[in-house]
């Protein structure tokens, strides 16, 4: 069968079924409505696709919208009615590297989320240049920062500094926290960068010391150059 134009009607020659044109698309059809269509860069579907799975390989170039159109509302649904064990959504990345993204979300090409592939969790300002929520998954690190004078807060819990609660100017230039372990109770440090002083301690036995790490009574205030008063 050699020809230009191909079509497979209905018996009444009414209705067209299935259409092929030379050098154009190849379209199938439903109730006299094209469905399905070849175009030069791949096929274009009118109406709703069901099926099993969809298995999308974009090659060695993948395209930048896997997913792209311009209606109002909401253009992608993912509804699982599944009442039992499931997932609605499932992102997966072969890649383990901080570099990569198993979810960015953007807002007019704005940064506004990314879940990198080591597990590290990125949330940003209005201009998506800069991430001042962050989630470290190597150090288990919760930490959120501000801009100019403002000031970082940084929840941690880990073996090295056993530190609850960092807050430190964005500069560096001042930073106050609380730390906890079993032997030495709990600190609560003031100024200058990283290393900020103790300036008091409720030890394991519930005394406070106040410039003091050893407080010898339940309030212990020691001075510069003299002990202070015991309570």
């Amino acid at each position: 069968l050699r020809t230009s134009t191909l079509a497979v009607v209905n018996a009444a020659g009414t209705e067209v079924i299935l259409q092929g044109v030379e050098d154009g698309a190849v379209s199938l059809y439903h109730n006299a409505g094209a469905k399905l269509a070849t175009t030069s860069t791949g096929i274009d579907v009118t109406g709703t696709v069901k099926g099993d799975a969809l298995v999308i390989n974009g090659g060695a170039s993948s395209p930048t919208h896997l997913i792209n159109g311009t209606r109002a509302g909401t253009l992608v649904s993912i509804d699982n009615e599944s009442t039992g064990t499931s997932n609605g959504l499932l992102l997966n990345t072969a890649s383990t590297s901080a570099n990569s993204n198993v979810l960015q979300v953007t807002s007019n090409d704005v940064d506004r989320l990314k879940v990198a592939g080591n597990g590290d969790i990125s949330f940003y300002e209005d201009t998506g240049t800069t991430a001042k929520l962050t989630w470290s998954a190597a150090n288990e690190l919760l930490e959120v920062s501000s801009t100019g004078n403002g000031y970082a807060f940084r929840p941690s819990a880990t073996n090295s500094d056993y530190a609850l609660m960092h807050v430190q100017a964005q500069d560096g230039t001042a930073m106050a926290a609380i730390r906890l372990d079993g032997s030495s109770g709990l600190r609560f440090h003031t100024g200058g960068t990283n290393n900020a002083a103790e300036r008091m301690r409720i030890d394991s036995s519930g005394n406070v010391g106040i410039n003091t790490d050893s407080p010898a009574a339940a309030l212990d205030i020691s001075q510069a150059n003299a002990r202070g008063a015991y309570l």
